[in-house]
């Protein structure tokens, strides 16, 4: 402690005065409380960034993706397809079997996309050539190394599919195709009841990474019609 010596009027000098030199105890706990909070919103709030910049690679991984395969159909590139007499019924892989003949040739509805939802990462998506022209994905069209993989930091609901336009309503399935020479895309979903979700320019196909909760997941758009691609 400090000591501090005070004159009097006679001259004289009045006894010691002492001044604290320290914290309290009390201080110090606040002081301690004080940081503790500041800290654990900091690096909370860190982490959910860091979540999110980490949803955002893995949509612009797909979104690459997508804009390639939708490149694919505009410019009408061919794949090699199983050809049994005058029908094209499959999409002839190193590892798959053609009754037919493979044949290169532009797939008659273009190329797509398909997405399956998935609550435990990794999570996967397709890459197929519409071969019967049938605008809607089928297990033997999908392409050789066209299964992808999707990793996810969420563990809940890491990739949904929705489809808006004739109601907004959550999807186990959904695929885009995007036609030869126009690019322009048809959709479709699990659920049937709105014509499989072709041919509005209203309808969207809503691909969704993360939690389906307002700032913590981000998204993928497909439109039909143009083939626009969106993200958010």
């Amino acid at each position: 402690m400090a000591e501090i010596r005070t004159p009097t009027a006679a001259g004289g000098v009045h006894g010691k005065r002492r001044w604290p030199s320290g914290f309290t105890l009390v201080e110090v706990w606040v002081g301690l409380l004080i940081t503790v909070v500041i800290a654990g919103a900091s690096i909370a709030a860190f982490r959910g960034r860091t979540k999110v910049q980490t949803l955002r690679r893995v949509r612009d991984v797909v979104v690459a993706d997508a804009r390639f395969v939708h490149q694919l159909g505009l410019s009408g590139k061919t794949a090699s397809v199983c050809v049994v007499g005058s029908s094209d019924v499959s999409v002839c892989t190193p590892s798959g079997s053609c009754a037919g003949t493979c044949t290169d040739k532009v797939p008659k509805g273009g190329f797509g996309l398909r997405f399956q939802s998935c609550t435990t990462p990794p999570c996967t998506y397709q890459v197929f050539a519409d071969v019967d022209g049938d605008s809607a994905y089928d297990a033997d069209e999908v392409l050789q190394n066209g299964v992808k993989t999707v990793e996810s930091p969420m563990q809940t609901s890491p990739l949904t599919v929705g489809m808006v336009g004739c109601a907004d309503q959550n999807e186990t399935w959904g695929s885009v195709v995007f036609a030869p020479y126009s690019g322009s895309a048809t959709l479709r979903g699990e659920l049937t009841n709105c014509g499989g979700y072709t041919g509005s320019a209203r309808l969207r196909n809503i691909v969704t990474f993360g939690p389906t909760v307002s700032g913590s997941s981000v998204q993928l758009i497909f439109n039909t019609g143009g083939g626009g691609i969106q993200e958010r």
